[in-house]
């Protein structure tokens, strides 16, 4: 927190402290952003057709970007810094195989990435009335979806393997 004017060291502070802080002045910047993008006035910007625009939809789109670029560079930090901590597979945390399971995650994104890019469709769709034919970012968003469902499937077939208590079958049978 803020002590006479200067900040603490992160590393000192605990990490729910860290976490809730974060968590307050995320709500609150996000609670101005939109609530300016929704409250102040409308400009029109296409007097053709009549349509209107919030004046703030750069705002907001920006805030929506930088806040994706931020949870991207934590998420590959964090990535990295767990591949870095649980490097060895042997590394056991009560009796998961967490550097197992780490590396496995790291190869999966790895090797998903690559392959859903290249399944992905580049055919155009229709977006607001106009054709979006961008190729590369097509197969971009598909990818994505991709990738997010097959992690999906991973993470429910995990939990079904968890719940049939079979890894704990085997064990008992040694």
């Amino acid at each position: 927190m803020i002590k006479s004017g200067k900040v603490e060291n992160l590393r000192s502070m605990p990490a729910g402290t860290v976490s809730r802080v974060i968590f307050v002045a995320l709500a609150v910047l996000s609670a101005l952003v939109f609530g300016s993008f929704i409250f102040i006035g409308y400009g029109s910007y296409d007097a053709d057709t009549g349509l209107v625009a919030p004046m703030l939809t750069d705002v907001l789109l920006w805030f929506i970007y930088i806040l994706v670029f931020i949870a991207v560079a934590v998420s590959v930090c964090a990535a990295v810094r767990s591949v870095c901590l649980y490097r060895s597979s042997a590394k056991v945390s009560g009796g998961v195989p967490s550097g197992k399971i780490v590396c496995g995650v790291a190869a999966l994104l790895c090797v998903s990435f690559p392959v859903t890019f290249v399944l992905g469709s580049s055919d155009t769709l229709m977006v607001n009335g106009t054709e979006f034919t961008d190729a590369f970012l097509l197969r971009l968003s598909d990818m994505f979806i991709y990738t997010s469902m097959i992690f999906l499937t991973v993470a429910v077939a995990a939990v079904i393997y968890g719940m049939s208590g079979h890894s704990r079958r085997i064990k008992r049978d040694r």
